[in-house]
């Protein structure tokens, strides 16, 4: 409990799975492709934020934006963190999965700021 469940680990783990499909998609193999894909929805309905479910069919874009809002604050205060204990891997591997989703930052002397790609 002392690190949130580290829910940061747990969406880096997601965003893992989705690279890995994207890479057996380009691959031609439609099977693994499929089971990761599969093994995803799985972890994204544990967390939670599983966009599938038919509860977020009836959510308000603005409740949906409010969440996904949470869930990149804490990535990015996961990526602070990292980056005052100097561990750069962590933080550019956060970095890295968060462009991956289509969500940059962009750094600033206040701090970080994110939007949404297009």
């Amino acid at each position: 409990m002392n690190d949130d469940l580290n829910v940061p680990g747990a969406l880096a783990v997601v965003f893992d799975h989705v690279r890995a499909g994207n890479t057996a998609l380009d691959g031609g193999d439609t099977a693994a492709a499929a089971a990761l894909a599969a093994e995803t929805v799985a972890m994204l309905e544990v967390l939670g934020v599983n966009p599938l479910n038919e509860r977020w069919a009836s959510a308000t874009g603005s409740n949906v934006d409010a969440a996904l809002g949470r869930l990149i604050e804490q990535l990015l205060a996961a990526r602070d963190e990292a980056r005052a204990n100097k561990d750069f891997a962590t933080a550019d591997r956060i970095r890295d999965d968060l462009a991956a989703s289509g969500i940059t930052i962009d750094d600033t002397p206040s701090g970080a700021t994110w939007n949404v790609k297009g």
